[in-house]
């Protein structure tokens, strides 16, 4: 069952383990639906974040400086 709630959670978000929960005989609260719905918010903040120009061009160069200290060290 976990790993059927993290692959979900994976793929489909925070939400789509309320289904599981209703299958398997439990009833999701309000406290689970609000922490899920936080959640998928901020996931999608951070993925969106991630794909930005910016954050791209930082993640280049940050890649770029480790490269060129491991050849320093060769």
């Amino acid at each position: 069952m976990a790993a059927i709630s993290a692959t979900l959670h994976f793929c489909s978000g925070a939400k789509a383990k309320h289904r599981v929960m209703e299958l398997s005989g439990i009833k999701a609260g309000v406290q689970t639906m609000c922490a899920s719905q936080k959640r998928d918010i901020q996931r999608v903040k951070k993925a969106e974040k991630r794909s930005s120009e910016l954050f791209k061009r930082k993640r280049r160069a940050t890649k770029r400086v480790a490269v060129r200290i491991e050849e320093a060290r060769i």
